[in-house]
């Protein structure tokens, strides 16, 4: 897709717009008031849009050589979003290379403030790696603007008398090879976003949004291959083809029951540390710290470390150090060794990736997570992209996927792009977000864009956020199929109970009507079910566009189901 100019039209009267203009399609569940609700102005907008240069009626990309071109369909839509709220919707009224658009503005705009017009929102999750999958659902495009006045009968007036659209991706086909030979990748992870063919192939498109720098793990089914250039440069909006011919073949199998394999991978100190590219599997029986190695991706296949809780062994089940990538088959179960360490751990300052078709327990009877932070420790970031995950706190303390328990404890960002997670706190434990001892345990942002997610908090804490004495940062749920229910005095998804005088809470929580399914119910003592809990506290809560925190209990939401 080519730049895309508007240019402003005379606004057609708000008369004719009454119907288009309505903010809700469907009937919503609505709280008793004991006065009416003024009504919401609604602010008329029409736009001339040029989207590319190819008239065949496409809605998105199609490929014109080496071009990316896309066109306008009726009906497609543009959301209009000012300081990162939604407040309007336009719809294209003809198809073509160019048409108008025509909506609403059903919030009050900045006057001077500049406003971003977005065809699509960016989700570059379940690319099935050809390029008619792209054109159907990944073409993304966004221009700005600047509101300068309302005038008439609620139209608005901008500064620009046209404004540039710009494509929000690129579209790279990559030809994969080894020694000569073709490599028929089951699926291929570009730049960390995950391209799943229906067949195994050599020869997969993906949509990418613009990068300097290109980093891809393929598998054949059998072996990893790796292959990354750090002076690639692909630019939104434009097409490449990438043959790759050297792709890198390393695999190390790992059997952790097998004590003449692990002895080749003992460091001087005891530890065992997994290597790059390596499948592991078995059980261990010894134990022994294992760790993976720096910047590693790994395969767990049936493997199980599971050792008692023990004083003496003062470390993880598994031990990440440096960003991780953990690809899941079959069935694996983790524990940590001491009551004091989770499941797994992941070193503060780097990020644990967990992908794949296979399922995970893990799980720590201590004070610690099932995947995070152990007792007074600070982990990294988690994002979860595929697989069955099976989180679980300790019985002292610590979220499912989070947190664990302590002073001075903390975590990072936790990102939900896909699987199905059940993660569960415990004794103070969110299922997933931040515990802590005096207020001070802490976890950045937490980020659900697919996937489903069921999160149970333990006693006196939240589903999602901050558990008991826990602190953590913005709540964003744009997608997927989500079930959280708060404990005691915990909303469902927000804040729990503050036993002092430290801060305890969240920040902002934002759900938008990208979500499939949500069930949100609150424990017996708090407030709201979205929001703050009894004694915590919360930033701005807005739900499907409405602000304020919701009450009712449960509150469920499954009009896409």
């Amino acid at each position: 897709m080519k730049k895309q100019f508007f240019k402003f039209l005379p606004l057609i009267t708000a008369a004719m717009l009454a119907t288009a203009c309505d903010k809700n399609d469907e009937p919503a569940t609505v709280e008793p008031v004991s006065t009416p609700s003024l009504p919401q102005p609604n602010y008329t907008l029409t736009i001339t849009a040029t989207k590319g240069a190819d008239n065949s009626l496409t809605k998105a990309l199609n490929l014109n050589g080496k071009t990316l071109n896309a066109t306008w369909k009726k009906d497609d839509g543009v959301t209009v979003y000012q300081n990162g709220i939604d407040i309007g919707y336009l719809e294209a009224q003809s198809d073509g290379a160019s048409t108008t658009l025509t909506g609403c503005l059903y919030k009050t705009p900045t006057i001077n403030g500049e406003a971003t017009l977005k065809f699509n929102e960016t989700n570059y999750i379940g690319q099935d790696g050809t390029l008619d999958h792209i054109a159907s659902r990944y073409d993304y495009a966004e221009a700005t603007i600047t509101i300068t006045g309302i005038i008439g009968n609620d139209e608005i007036i901008t500064e620009e008398e046209s404004v540039d659209f710009e494509n929000q991706q690129a579209i790279v086909k990559f030809s994969l090879q080894h020694r000569g030979n073709p490599v028929n990748a089951e699926y291929i992870i570009v730049n960390g976003i995950k391209i799943t063919p229906a067949q195994a192939t050599n020869e997969i498109y993906a949509a990418i949004p613009e990068a300097k720098e290109v980093a891809i793990t393929a598998f054949d089914g059998t072996n990893y291959y790796n292959y990354s250039k750090s002076e690639a440069y692909f630019k939104n909006g434009n097409y490449y083809i990438v043959n790759v011919s050297d792709l890198k073949q390393k695999t190390t199998n790992v059997d952790l029951s097998d004590n003449k394999v692990l002895a080749t991978l003992t460091t001087p100190t005891g530890e065992i540390v997994i290597p790059d590219r390596s499948i592991v599997t078995g059980t261990l029986r010894e134990k022994v710290k294992i760790s993976i190695a720096p910047d590693a991706t790994v395969t767990l296949k049936d493997v199980t470390i599971n050792d008692e809780n023990n004083n003496d062994y003062e470390w993880a089940g598994i031990t990440c150090t440096g960003n991780t990538t953990l690809i899941l088959e079959g069935t694996n179960t983790v524990k940590g060794f001491s009551p004091w360490y989770p499941g797994i751990f992941i070193e503060n300052g780097h990020t644990l990736t967990i992908d794949g078709t296979g399922s995970l327990y893990a799980s720590s009877n201590g004070s610690a997570a099932g995947i995070g932070s152990g007792n007074c420790m600070q982990c990294g970031n988690i994002t979860i992209n595929g697989g069955t995950i099976n989180a679980q706190g300790g019985n002292m303390g610590g979220a499912g996927i989070g947190g664990g328990i302590g002073i001075d404890n903390s975590c990072g960002n936790i990102t939900i792009n896909g699987g199905t997670i059940n993660a569960r706190g415990v004794m103070y434990g969110p299922g997933i977000g931040a515990c802590g001892t005096n207020g001070q345990g802490y976890c950045g942002n937490i980020t659900i864009t697919g996937g489903t997610v069921n999160a149970q908090g333990g006693r006196y804490a939240t589903g999602i956020g901050g558990g008991c004495d826990g602190m953590c940062g913005n709540i964003t749920i744009t997608g997927g199929n989500i079930t959280a229910v708060g404990n005691e005095t915990g909303a469902g998804i927000g804040s729990s109970k503050k036993t002092h005088d430290d801060k305890s809470g969240c920040g902002d929580i934002t759900i938008t009507s990208g979500v499939n399914y949500l069930s949100v119910t609150k424990g017996e003592d708090a407030p709201n079910s979205i929001g703050a809990g009894n004694g915590g506290e919360c930033g701005k809560v807005t739900v499907f566009g409405e602000e304020g925190p919701i009450i009712k209990s449960p509150y469920i939401e499954n009009s896409k189901m």
